[in-house]
């Protein structure tokens, strides 16, 4: 399991790297669309997303089980 966990966390990880570059490509987007939407996506749905996997913009406090949580596990890190 520990060699294939290592395996799976790096493709999820990269699959994580591939949402994040959506979500920028999303703000960019809606800022060019209107500063006050893009304000409050970023601040609310977009934080939700952002908690649910690495919290990079630490907006939320997190979610109780964050992709990053889940890539640590796979990789032994944690039990």
């Amino acid at each position: 399991m520990e060699d294939n966990g290592v395996f799976i966390a790096t493709e999820i990880e990269n699959l994580i790297e591939e949402i994040y570059e959506k979500m920028d490509e999303i703000v960019d987007h809606l800022k060019q669309a209107d500063e006050w939407i893009s304000d409050r996506a970023e601040m609310y749905w977009l934080a939700h997303i952002d908690g649910a996997l690495k919290n990079r913009g630490g907006n939320l406090g997190g979610s109780f089980i964050s992709a990053k949580d889940t890539l640590a596990e796979l990789r032994g890190e944690i039990e």
